[in-house]
């Protein structure tokens, strides 16, 4: 019995000599720049594992004997098995491949559908507000297709694709247009809106499928602030100054809205100044408003 029993003994400790600590050190890097990679996976068959560093480097530590071998896994990179068959090589340095990911064919089709035969361009208050131009009629000729006639001291007539006068509707708010109100159209209706009280522009161009009266041409329609109409008590400020040195002149506007479920309010008052006006006889009109 003693003599069994010294011979499991002298087994055990040859086991646990066998399977001494093993300490493998070394780093990943990227094959094409040779850059160090973080987070790539180190294990063994064993189930030991740990995760490179910044500087790609790590540090296995396992209680197996040589030889070893480990896997080297990123999800960017193709996986590699090292063995490490002696404690010579006990820092290795790995080169991990680039994983490419290969799709099948692609095919790509546009449909064009066409379902207005007239453009549509909608000038949001953001771009109004950037704008450096004095009225709206100088706005809208930044337009494509879109030109002006100016009609007196100030006011811009609009001209759509060749289209103008009575070929054009110029709304305001959706209104109806009037005409005969003067045979000369002195006084455009986008004279009668200041540039900072737009909200939104929408600008239909013909002439292929917008008609009013016996001709075909284009629809401007130009909407100002609709006060609104609140489910809890609210009051909402706006305020806004811009200036210019390419075309001198300074802009501003300050305006207050809001209002509950029974009232609604909304005041507003602009001010610009892009300088004088010197007439035929030097008296000096000032353009200030």
């Amino acid at each position: 019995m003693s003599r069994l029993y010294l011979f499991i003994m002298f087994f055990g400790w040859t086991l646990l000599l066998s399977a001494q600590t093993v300490i493998i050190e070394g780093e990943v890097r990227d094959t094409l720049s040779r850059n160090p990679l973080e987070n790539a996976q180190i294990f063994s068959e064993a189930g030991e594992g740990t995760v490179t560093q910044v500087d790609g480097s790590f540090r296995l530590e396992m209680h197996t004997r040589y030889p070893i071998t480990i896997t080297i896994r990123h999800v960017a990179y193709e996986t590699k098995v090292v063995n490490v068959k002696s404690t010579e090589g006990a820092y290795i340095s790995v080169l991990l491949q680039p994983k490419v990911t290969s799709l099948d064919e692609v095919t790509v089709i546009g449909n064009f559908e066409n379902r207005k035969s007239y453009r549509i361009e909608r000038i949001s208050a953001k771009t109004i507000r950037m704008t450096n131009n004095v009225d709206i009629g100088n706005l809208l000729r930044n337009e494509p297709n879109v030109s002006g006639i100016r009609k007196g001291a100030v006011g811009i007539d609009p001209v759509v694709r060749g289209f103008k006068y009575a070929q054009v509707n110029v709304q305001l708010d959706g209104g109806v247009k009037i005409e005969g109100g003067c045979p000369n159209r002195m006084d455009p209706v986008l004279s009668h809106v200041d540039i900072n009280d737009v909200e939104n522009m929408m600008v239909y161009k013909g002439p292929f499928a917008l008609k009013y009266g016996p001709n075909l041409g284009g629809v401007i329609n130009t909407n100002t602030y609709t006060p609104v109409f609140y489910d809890k008590f609210e009051n909402h400020i706006e305020a806004f100054a811009g200036g210019q040195t390419n075309h001198t002149g300074f802009k501003s506007s300050f305006g207050v809205n809001g209002g509950s479920k029974t009232v609604a309010y909304y005041a507003k008052a602009n001010y610009k100044n892009y300088g004088d006006y010197k007439a035929g006889n030097n008296q000096v009109i000032s353009s200030s408003l």
